[in-house]
C-alpha cells in the first residue's frame, strides 16, 4: 500500500514539474524558427466568433495565400491549469495583425474545424504581432510595419540568447494583486527591466536593475502582463505574470 502511495506521489510530482510555470517567453522571431513549418499571414480581423475569428489575408509571408481564413483558439497547460490561447487577443474587427498559425488536420479541441487554422498551443511563444498606427512591437523594440516587411524573413533574432545560457530571475508572486518582486541569483549580470501590456503598450520603459526590484502593479487592470529583463550583454528574457483583482 505504501509503495502504491509513493508511486502515485512521484507521478504527481513529475506531472506538476512538467506543467510548471516556465517563465521564458520567446519572441515572434524565435517562434517563426521553432514553428518553421507553419503559416504566417498579414491579415485584417473581419469577425469574431465564440473561440475563433475570421480574417482577410493581406499577404502570406509563409505558406499558401487564401483570401480569407478562420482561426480558432488553442489551449495550453501551465502551473495554474488549462490556459486558453485566445484568438480574441489578435484585436477587433478592422485591426491588422501578423499571425503564425497552424493548419488543423486533427481536432485537438472540440471547437476545432478540420481545414481551418488554429492559434499554436504554446504559452511560451509569441505567435502574433498587432499593427497599431503603422507600428509593431517586436519583442524588444517598436518598429514600423514597413521596416518589418522589409526585414522579412527574420533570419537573425538579435538580443536573444538560448534559454539554457541565461539564468532567468525569479518573478513572484504570480498571480499577484499588488506587487511583483524580481530576484536574481547573479544581480550584477542584469542591467534593466521594463513592464509591458500584453498588446505591446509600454507601461514602464527600461529602468535600472537594483539589488531589490519591487514593482507596484496594484493600479493595473486584471490581466496578463509582460516583464522584459535585459542583461549586460544585451540578451533579453521575457516573463509573464497575471494581475488579479481582489474585489
Amino acid at each position: 500500500m505504501k509503495k502504491g502511495i509513493g508511486t502515485a506521489f512521484l507521478f504527481l510530482f513529475f506531472v506538476i514539474k512538467m506543467y510548471s510555470c516556465d517563465p521564458v517567453v520567446y519572441s515572434f522571431c524565435k517562434s517563426t524558427v521553432d514553428y518553421a513549418q507553419e503559416n504566417i499571414f498579414i491579415a485584417k480581423v473581419v469577425e469574431q466568433y465564440d473561440r475563433g475569428l475570421s480574417l482577410e489575408v493581406i499577404e502570406a509571408l509563409r505558406g499558401e495565400e487564401p483570401a480569407n481564413i478562420r482561426v480558432w483558439d488553442g489551449t495550453d497547460i501551465n502551473c495554474n491549469g488549462p490556459f486558453p490561447m485566445r484568438t480574441s487577443d489578435y484585436g477587433e474587427a478592422g485591426d491588422t495583425v501578423i499571425i503564425l498559425v497552424e493548419k488543423v488536420f486533427t481536432k485537438n479541441n472540440t471547437w476545432d474545424v478540420i481545414g481551418d487554422y488554429r492559434r499554436p498551443s504554446s504559452i511560451n511563444h509569441t505567435t502574433y504581432l498587432r499593427v497599431k498606427n503603422g507600428q509593431i512591437w517586436n519583442h524588444t523594440e517598436a518598429i514600423t510595419y514597413t521596416e518589418f516587411v522589409a526585414q522579412w524573413p527574420l533570419e537573425n533574432c538579435l538580443g536573444e540568447a538560448p534559454a539554457s545560457e541565461v539564468k532567468v530571475p525569479r518573478i513572484y508572486p504570480n498571480p499577484t494583486s499588488d506587487r511583483i518582486l524580481i530576484e536574481a541569483m547573479e544581480e550584477e549580470n542584469w542591467l534593466a527591466y521594463s513592464l509591458i501590456a500584453i498588446n505591446g503598450q509600454i507601461i514602464q520603459p527600461f529602468i535600472a536593475f537594483q539589488n531589490r526590484n519591487e514593482i507596484d502593479v496594484e493600479y493595473l487592470s486584471a490581466g496578463i502582463y509582460v516583464l522584459q529583463i535585459m542583461d549586460r550583454n544585451g540578451n533579453v528574457v521575457t516573463t509573464r505574470f497575471v494581475k488579479v483583482s481582489l474585489g
